[in-house]
């Protein structure tokens, strides 16, 4: 989120964009609810799984194992629970229950006649993240609010080079959109409030391979390029408004991944690599002292930015008698920073899926992350973010 006091920087440096920091770069890249509810439920340790329309975001490859055609639909709906601590040991709480069922998936999968070929199109949810504080002093109070949406509209296709080894590669069409807002109260004062809309529009690919040896086992394999994403800001607020452009730059990811299935039980493990220091930022835009803010960005991403392994895991189990399976996972999401201010995420999830008529699938989870963010010496937040997903699939 952005600083509680950014205000006083639009009154030193009237003109200039003011939402332009090493945290906005990485800003659309950190949403953890993802698509597909069978690979949320799992943990999203999938790049080893990838056996339905979601393996256009985690490993194309997988799509060359698939031997239907599949229409998939898929939503989420979020809330979230924030707590901050002031100085004063006082708590305060925001809680904030976004009833809205956001599109996490649509796609259609074929197997093209004759070929040992599979495509795949549609529209998945790559990031998607809300916050909410209230922040409360002795002479003031401020309600800020974030939500960050990220979304590619996808082409992929597998092939299968032998019976175990496919190959696959998907090109994706980001758009998304980051809207933060927040408003200061302060006694004795005149109010004041702002609104930062930011657009996201870019491109980007995934390559992945996925080997089979026999039956029961699988090891995946997936490269994600860097997102390369082109920003519209634009703020309104007390003080006037302002807007502006600049471009960019997600690490890329690289992650392995394992299934093993024993009977009715399936175990999947997955580890991804991302180095944040990557990151960067593009903009003909002076920064303080006269010097470019994209230099003063990057060099801030360079020296603060980390390089993590996230780490996922997750399990499935069928019922024969009921033809449903349920299953279980955690995923754990190291910070994007070297120092404290933002903690390593842990996210817990559960789900279910039925098949009906042989054809028609239901597939849902529920998911739940924690974190804590230190924002300055006085304040820091618990947050608690909770998605569920369902997604519907007919096969033929």
């Amino acid at each position: 989120m952005k600083k509680l006091s950014l205000y006083l920087i639009l009154l030193c440096l009237p003109g200039l964009l003011l939402s332009q920091n090493a945290e906005d770069v990485v800003a659309p890249f950190i949403g953890m609810a993802g698509p597909g509810s069978r690979a949320d439920g799992i943990g999203q340790a999938y790049a080893g799984i990838a056996d339905d329309f979601s393996a256009i975001h985690y490993n194309p490859a997988g799509l060359a194992h698939i031997t239907w055609a599949e229409l998939s639909l898929g939503g989420t709906y979020f809330s979230l629970d924030n707590s901050v601590t002031t100085t004063k040991n006082e708590t305060v709480t925001a809680n904030t229950t976004r009833n809205y069922f956001h599109t996490n998936s649509l796609g259609y999968v074929w197997p093209v006649y004759g070929l040992k070929f599979t495509l795949g199109v549609g529209y998945n949810t790559v990031a998607l993240t809300d916050q909410a504080l209230r922040i409360q002093w002795q002479d003031s109070t401020e309600f800020t609010n974030e939500e960050s949406n990220l979304g590619a509209y996808t082409i992929a296709g597998g092939y299968q080079l032998q019976k175990e080894l496919s190959v696959g590669i998907g090109l994706h069409l980001y758009r998304g959109d980051n809207v933060y807002s927040s408003q200061m109260y302060r006694v004795g004062e005149t109010n004041s409030a702002y609104e930062i809309d930011s657009h996201y529009s870019g491109v980007g690919f995934t390559l992945g391979i996925l080997w089979a040896p026999i039956d029961f086992l699988r090891t995946g394999f997936s490269f994600k390029s860097p997102k390369y994403l082109d920003v519209d800001e634009t703020l309104t607020g007390t003080w006037g408004d302002w807007n502006g452009n600049y471009q960019i730059q997600s690490p890329p990811e690289v992650q392995l991944g394992q299934s093993v299935t024993l009977g009715n039980f399936l175990v999947a493990g997955s580890v991804v690599w991302k180095d944040w220091s990557s990151s960067e930022m593009s903009a003909d835009i002076p920064g303080y002292n006269g010097v470019p803010i994209d230099i003063e960005v990057n060099h801030n991403i360079q020296n603060d930015f980390a390089s993590v392994l996230e780490l996922a895991a997750g399990a499935e189990y069928l019922l024969p008698i009921m033809d449903a399976k349920i299953r279980g996972g955690v995923h754990h999401v190291p910070s994007y920073r070297n120092d404290d201010s933002v903690g390593d995420r842990l996210v817990l999830s559960g789900g279910v899926s039925v098949i009906l008529a042989q054809q028609f699938k239901v597939d849902w989870s529920i998911s739940r992350a924690s974190w804590a963010e230190i924002y300055n010496q006085q304040e820091s937040a618990d947050i608690i973010n909770t998605w569920s997903t369902i997604n519907f699939s007919y096969r033929f």
